[in-house]
Parts: structure tokens; sequence; C-alpha cells
């Protein structure tokens, strides 16, 4: 009888640790699984904040190149009627010679 309960115990312990072996590598397996998931979770969050930055940054820089050609037609635009209207005067003063006549 003690025979057979070693020979039992032996292979009950030889079972438990092929199953605790079996367990350990689907333990591990699951963790794989749930931190690839958290990558893919995270790096799906940064690409989507990175899309959301990316607009707000086109928007502003649009904003900015607007405000940057308002600023410049606001200053250059008098100056541009000034000149338009001193060369009209002098337009309106100024004797042009006959065209040519065909021969």
């Amino acid at each position: 009888l003690t025979q057979q309960t070693q020979a039992f115990d032996q292979k009950l312990t030889q079972q438990t640790q092929a199953f605790d072996q079996k367990l350990g590598r689907q333990k591990g397996d699951i963790l794989t699984v749930l931190d690839q998931r958290l990558v893919q979770q995270k790096e799906e969050m940064l690409r989507q904040m990175d899309e959301k930055m990316d607009a707000k940054l086109e928007t502003q820089k649009e904003a900015i190149i607007r405000g940057v050609v308002n600023d410049m037609s606001d200053m250059f635009m008098p100056r541009m009627e000034e000149h338009d209207d001193r060369l009209a005067h002098l337009e309106h003063h100024t004797v042009h010679p006959p065209l040519p006549t065909a021969l």
C-alpha cells in the first residue's frame, strides 16, 4: 500500500507540476495579449490626439496667415491707392503723341 501511495503521490505531484507549468504559460499568454491590446489602445489614443493637434495647428496657421495678409493689406493699400491717384493725375496731364498711321 505504501508503494502504491508513493506512486500515486509522485504521479499527482507530476500532474500538478505539469498543470502549474501549463497554467503559467496560459497566464503569460493572457498577459501578453492584454499588454498588446493596451499598447494598441494607447497608440490609437495618441494617433487621435495627433490628428486633433494637427487640425488645431492647421486652423491656427490659417488664422495667422489671414491676419498677416490683412495687416499687410491694411498697411499697403492706402499707399497703393495714393500712387494710383497720382498716376491718374499725371496721366490726365500727359500729352500722348499720335499713333503712327499705316503707310
